[in-house]
């Protein structure tokens, strides 16, 4: 019986030195690097083309669409990261629109984000774009997202994109 209880303590040892090791290592792995922002301050490209549908007299219009988005972020709280600012143009069906600011945040741990942008169109008009992104790491700094949302101008146009995102410290 001696022998017995012997192992026993020894595997229970072996198995908390193990778990002990595991856990620490992940702890200091999700340590950020001294000196290092995990998120404040970074800088995301996007390139993202998709589709734009409007119903003109009850038909509904497929139309290309293009954009090309550098958004800024802020400092991270949490799981969630505010977009501090933006600019870009979208480019529906050869109408360009100039993007002068936006706001919105990135949900971590769902990998979402919601995305408000307003600016003006070559009339100088003002248009709002409301998106919502659902985002998957593709290894390095590089993401893809799938996006839906909706363009706001004198009409309203639903917007279907498939986008490229690089984050830049």
């Amino acid at each position: 019986m001696k022998t017995l209880k012997g192992k026993k303590r020894f595997v229970i040892t072996i198995t908390a030195i193990i778990l002990a090791v595991a856990t620490v290592s992940t702890l200091i792995y999700a340590l950020p690097v001294e000196g290092e922002e995990i998120t404040s301050g970074k800088r995301v490209e996007i390139y993202a083309r998709g589709i734009a549908k409007q119903k003109i007299e009850n038909e509904t219009v497929k139309m290309p669409v293009a954009l090309k988005l550098t958004l800024y972020l802020g400092e991270r709280h949490g799981p969630f990261t505010p977009i501090t600012g933006a600019q870009g143009k979208l480019d529906v069906n050869g109408t360009v629109y100039a993007i002068t600011c936006g706001s919105g945040g990135v949900f971590h741990r769902k990998e979402q984000a919601f995305i408000r942008l307003s600016g003006t169109d070559y009339d100088n008009q003002t248009f709002t774009v409301r998106l919502y992104a659902e985002y998957f790491w593709m290894g390095g700094n590089w993401y893809v997202a799938r996006s839906i949302g909706i363009l706001k101008t004198d009409v309203q146009t639903r917007l279907l994109l498939r986008a490229k995102a690089q984050v830049f410290p």
